[in-house]
């Protein structure tokens, strides 16, 4: 896969901005569970949160700013988006994949990532696959939900809704000091993310194409 840590110069003003209102979204989502989880003393990325608490205005724009998603939805995972918001009569309901968000403000964060997710692999899915971390096979699944159906796989499985990279805290902190400091430490912040996304598309490619056999 090319490498695409300029990329960023190809996404329009409007997508931009739809990712930097998205990771404000998910960043404050973040926030509030881990105010919510405290008390348990194990919540992940607990000790960054409190970073991200602690920046102004300005930092927090910065901390934003990245050309993808700092959050994920089984982008890179097809299995989760054959049809999944119309399970056999014999399925049971129950959701197969680990729940991070318990707080109630998580399914409207959801709604927005899931859409925005759906618009870009209708309008445009190589943005979709380098901004979201989505699989190409994933972008080809979820363009083909209907509005309807759409709406209902937000409503059965906005709980897929997770940050990236929970067993990295390393590029979190990076990303936030970024925000902070700016110059050298956000570039290096931004293309160190760049890489992992395009590690994670290129790994469920391999994997994708070894089990069929390509």
């Amino acid at each position: 896969m090319p490498r695409r840590d300029h990329d960023a110069g190809h996404l329009s003003p409007k997508m931009l901005q739809a990712l930097r209102e998205l990771n404000l979204e998910c960043l404050d989502l973040l926030a509030v569970q881990s105010r919510t989880a405290s008390s348990r003393g194990d919540f992940p990325l607990g000790k960054l949160i409190e970073l991200w608490n602690g920046l102004d205005g300005a930092a927090r724009a910065r901390a934003i700013d990245y050309p993808y998603l700092l959050f994920n939805a089984g982008f890179a995972d097809p299995r989760r988006w054959r049809q999944p918001a119309e399970p056999q009569i014999s399925e049971e309901r129950s959701e197969p994949y680990e729940t991070f968000f318990t707080v109630p403000a998580a399914v409207q964060v959801a709604h927005h990532v899931f859409v925005h997710a759906w618009s870009a692999a209708r309008e445009r899915p190589t943005n979709a696959v380098l901004t979201l971390g989505m699989h190409p096979h994933c972008a080809k699944l979820i363009a083909a939900h209907t509005p309807v159906s759409l709406h209902r796989a937000i409503e059965r499985h906005w709980t897929w809704l997770r940050p990236r990279w929970l067993d990295r805290p390393q590029i979190w902190q990076e990303m936030l000091l970024g925000g902070l400091e700016g110059g050298e430490a956000r570039t290096s912040a931004l293309i160190h993310g760049l890489r992992l996304v395009t590690a994670e598309i290129t790994a469920a490619t391999r994997k994708r194409d070894k089990h069929f056999g390509g």
